[in-house]
C-alpha cells in the first residue's frame, strides 16, 4: 500500500468486512482481481464493470460505524483503542488485538462485534 493510503483497510481485511456484511459504500475501493486500491469504482466504456470491488473503509468512516457504547446483554465494558510502540491495539474488554495500522485494528473490532452480533 502506499505511503499516502495507510489510513485505509488491508485487502484482506476488506474482503473479510464485505463478507461479514460491512456497507458497500465509501470513498475507497479494493479491485480485488488487480489487487489494486482505488478511488471510487471505475466504470468500462459500456457503462458496466465486470470487476470484483471491496469497499476499504477508512479510519473515519469505521468510525462511524463503530457503536460509541454497547448496552445489550452481552455487553462489552469498554472498546478502547491505543498506540503501542508496536503498532494499534484494541481491547474488547477481555481480549486483546493488534495492527500497525489503525485502520486495520478498527476493522477487526467492527469485525468482532459482527461475529458476537453486538452491531
Amino acid at each position: 500500500m502506499k505511503d499516502n493510503n495507510w489510513q485505509v483497510v488491508s485487502l484482506e481485511l476488506s474482503r473479510e468486512l464485505k463478507k461479514a456484511g460491512y456497507k458497500q459504500s465509501g470513498l475507497w475501493w479494493w479491485d480485488i482481481g488487480y489487487e489494486a486500491l482505488r478511488f471510487g469504482k471505475e466504470v468500462t466504456e459500456y457503462g458496466h464493470d465486470t470487476r470484483e470491488y471491496a469497499v476499504t473503509p477508512t479510519v473515519s468512516e469505521l468510525g462511524e460505524a463503530l457503536p460509541r457504547t454497547l448496552k445489550e446483554k452481552d455487553r462489552i465494558n469498554d472498546l478502547c483503542i491505543w498506540k503501542t510502540k508496536s503498532g494499534w491495539q484494541v481491547d474488547y474488554g477481555f481480549h486483546t488485538s493488534w495492527d500497525k495500522l489503525l485502520a486495520n485494528t478498527m476493522a477487526k473490532m467492527w469485525l468482532y462485534l459482527k461475529e458476537k452480533g453486538l452491531l
